[in-house]
């Protein structure tokens, strides 16, 4: 053992051994330095996040007419991440759930559950969609919830991801209420 420590430091001073690691280092350092300018230019030049980010606004207006409930929802997501946002059907849908029991037992129970965003595949960076849903003979109940589930396509190496939106659109007795 003791005998190749010697003939390994003969080997590394040797001009030959010394030069081929010099070129093997500038090799490495230039493909470091051609991998950076790569990550610059694709998180900074074209301005990509990695993750998807959205911006919902979620609203509704109940109209009490002939004794039946009736629900004009709007559901608006704005894209405000810098990268693609595509749309998966499956899991996407509004829900809308009506307050049911009296005094401390109540609960949200689900009165329909609606697709949406049916017609748009993606969602381009700082653009924004629009769906307007009209649900008509909903349940008697003091309130309603609007829950939007919205799914995004998994890009590897990331897995499909879910946002989540609510709002109360509380019942007026026959008013116009827009919450």
């Amino acid at each position: 053992m003791m005998q190749v420590l010697p003939h390994f430091l003969h080997w590394l001073r040797d001009p030959t051994t010394k030069t081929v690691l010099d070129n093997l280092g500038a090799i490495l350092q230039m493909a470091a330095l051609a991998l950076g300018a790569v990550w610059t230019y694709f998180l900074f030049l074209r301005h990509r996040t990695l993750k998807p980010k959205l911006c919902a606004d979620l609203g509704g207006s109940l109209d009490v007419a002939s004794g039946g409930r009736n629900l004009a929802a709007h559901v608006e997501l704005k894209n405000v991440g810098k990268s693609k946002f595509r749309i998966r059907q499956r899991g996407t849908a509004l829900e809308v759930l009506s307050l049911q029991g009296s005094g401390e037992n109540r609960e949200w129970g689900s009165a329909r559950i609606l697709e949406v965003f049916l017609r748009d595949e993606w969602i381009e960076p700082e653009e924004s969609i629009r769906d307007d849903q009209y649900i008509e003979n909903l349940p008697p109940s003091p309130a309603y919830r609007l829950h939007l589930r919205v799914v995004c396509q998994a890009t590897w190496p990331l897995r499909p991801k879910a946002w989540s939106f609510f709002v109360v659109v509380p019942s007026t007795g026959g008013k116009h209420e827009t919450a």
